[in-house]
């Protein structure tokens, strides 16, 4: 079920608030964790969260670091030692090392009591929540992209499309950059590099660090024998977020692709005018599925110019991922995975 929906208006006005995505550090503990001298590493089991594994350090550059890791996800703190104050403990919190934990768990906003947790120097743990970390560092995004033009109201018609309009390949040219796939050696989405069955060509684009492929329905193979056009919602019909180009004035109903794993909707339409030949101002809308908390960037009052359309859209595609992420759907799976994980490494290693 659609819980929320949000969408432009037509004046000209500049584009803000385009948050981007959460701050963790990649890669943290590899870099101030694994096969460090100066780390030390603990597993316990607390009441409400469950079997906890946490790290903890003082870097050479005279910073504190934690991670601490749950079956509801991974937490980190750094603190520099300018800013490190040890927070007042219970007399029989005597250990330093008691001491600096319960002021990194604080720091972290974290009421666990430092004495549950028993240290341990099993340099397995330490493959492990590397291995761990490594398969949370998402290698790369993949995101639908459909196109629609007018009178189009049913998938089936919209996934038969094998070519656009002018107006649909300026977009896709704002959006990305056309490459082949055969050979290619970037983030893939899936998408066959070898023998070319996914199709020849698909959209990519890198942004802000992050490899961006684009399932794209008009570059994706077409079979005319295919009424449901099943090759292509394979594709489409499991990447989590989905732009939807109107090329039309008809509006969209969300309900019109139909796929479980699909949870955020982006609908792009170009604003056209009799001054210009092709676009250059897109209305944008957003649904969500229920489930899924808001997520900026907030969607504008007006229309957003052709120069500010990718970041604005790569932003809420983002976003919109992450926050799907949490939905019961997602989430619950993620938690009995992350529980099991850490009930393993508490018997393996503690």
């Amino acid at each position: 079920a659609v819980v929320s929906t949000q969408s432009t208006g037509l004046d000209g006005a500049k584009v803000t608030d385009t948050t981007t995505t959460n701050k963790s550090e990649p890669f943290f503990f590899r870099k101030y964790f694994f096969q460090s001298k100066k780390a030390y590493f603990y597993l316990g089991s607390d009441p409400t969260k469950g079997v906890i594994a946490f790290c903890m350090s003082k870097g050479e550059d005279d910073v504190y670091r934690a991670a601490l890791y749950t079956k509801f996800g991974t937490e980190q703190i750094s603190i520099p030692k300018s800013q490190f104050r040890e927070i007042g403990l219970p007399s029989l919190i005597r250990s330093k090392q008691q001491k600096m934990m319960a002021t990194l768990l604080s720091g972290l906003g974290e009421q666990i009591n430092p004495k549950i947790f028993r240290k341990t120097n099993n340099p397995d743990l330490q493959k492990e929540l590397l291995v761990l970390e490594e398969r949370q560092v998402c290698a790369g995004f993949k995101f639908g992209l459909v196109y629609a033009t007018e009178g189009q109201k049913h998938e089936d018609d919209m996934f038969g499309n094998t070519s656009g309009s002018a107006n649909w390949e300026k977009f896709l040219s704002l959006m990305g950059e056309k490459v082949a796939l055969k050979g290619w050696d970037k983030y893939n989405g899936g998408l066959d590099i070898k023998n070319n069955t996914t199709g020849t060509h698909s959209l990519f684009t890198n942004y802000l660090g992050r490899e961006v492929m684009f399932h794209v329905t008009t570059m994706l193979p077409f079979d005319s024998s295919d009424t449901q056009k099943l090759e292509r919602k394979r594709h489409v019909g499991n990447d989590i977020c989905v732009i939807v180009f109107m090329d039309s004035e008809d509006s969209y109903l969300p309900s019109t692709i139909t796929s479980h794993f699909n949870h955020v909707l982006v609908v792009v339409q170009p604003v056209k005018t009799e001054t210009e030949e092709l676009a250059s101002r897109y209305r944008v809308g957003v649904c969500w599925k229920e489930g899924v908390p808001p997520f900026g960037p907030k969607i504008p009052s007006h229309s957003i110019h052709q120069s500010e359309i990718r970041e604005f859209i790569l932003n809420k595609l983002l976003n919109g991922e992450a926050a799907s992420l949490k939905a019961p759907v997602f989430a619950q799976k993620l938690v009995r995975t992350r529980e099991a994980l850490l009930s393993y490494f508490l018997q393996q290693f503690r």
